[in-house]
């Protein structure tokens, strides 16, 4: 069953790359080199079947929750209040958890000199485009301890079919990474996009160690770390 999920997620990841590279190919922010395309490609496909591997390793893990909610009696009530909680706030919920432990996970990563020295790596790219947002081998087993386990020690969702905006989210951490000259002036206010995230990817001292946050802004700005340009700036070390 883990197998033929992690199939149908490398699906949609499939058409998100294809996509987003013609977009890039259309309106990038700069042009980028056949090599650069060429080996995040390669880097990327090796990535997806290690992480593949992970994933059915680590999904016959029973962990226990503090908190135990079971809301799936919802997806047989199709009143309207009840289809906007399903369509909208609660496919919301997981990654809202998800990203408040990413979120510091990820300003640990800039803090902590034995975990820069991985994800240093992943902020090299001066040519960031969604084919090589790749992190190091050693990022899936990372995420596991620092925001797989303690958000699922806190709290366990169990949630009826959360449909396109739960795919949606899954994904978003990718498209963020994208050579994208899109600037998304009315969704900026709710998820991170590609501005915020090159900013945080962004050369300019002024930048360093801002914009954590993977899917929403609002961790940023709670915890301080939040900034913003119009112009977008070239990334790289």
């Amino acid at each position: 069953m883990v197998f033929e999920q992690i199939v149908s997620i490398y699906k949609l990841y499939a058409w998100v790359f294809l996509t987003f590279t013609v977009v890039e190919l259309v309106v990038p922010i700069k042009r980028h080199s056949a090599k650069s395309y060429l080996i995040g490609v390669l880097s990327q496909l090796a990535y997806f079947a290690w992480t593949a591997v992970f994933l059915m390793v680590v999904s016959k893990i029973n962990m226990p929750s503090l908190l135990h909610f079971n809301v799936q009696y919802l997806a047989s009530d199709n009143r309207f209040p009840v289809i906007a909680l399903k369509s909208f706030v609660l496919p919301c919920l997981p990654f809202l958890l998800f990203d408040f432990f990413y979120y510091w996970f990820h300003r640990l990563q800039h803090r902590s000199r034995l975990l820069w020295r991985f994800h240093r790596l992943h902020h090299s790219h001066t040519e960031m485009n969604i084919w090589n947002h790749v992190n190091h081998p050693l990022e899936q087993p990372l995420e596991w301890v620092f925001i797989v386990i303690p958000s699922t020690l806190c709290v366990r969702l169990i949630l009826p079919d959360t449909g396109t905006l739960g795919l949606f989210l899954g994904v978003w951490g990718i498209i963020i990474h994208s050579n994208c000259r899109v600037v998304m002036p009315g969704l900026r206010h709710v998820l991170t996009t590609t501005m915020h995230h090159r900013i945080h990817h962004s050369r300019e001292p002024q930048h360093y160690d801002r914009n954590f946050a993977s899917i929403f802004p609002l961790y940023d700005r709670l915890f301080g770390t939040f900034t913003w340009t119009d112009k977008f700036p070239e990334t790289g070390l």
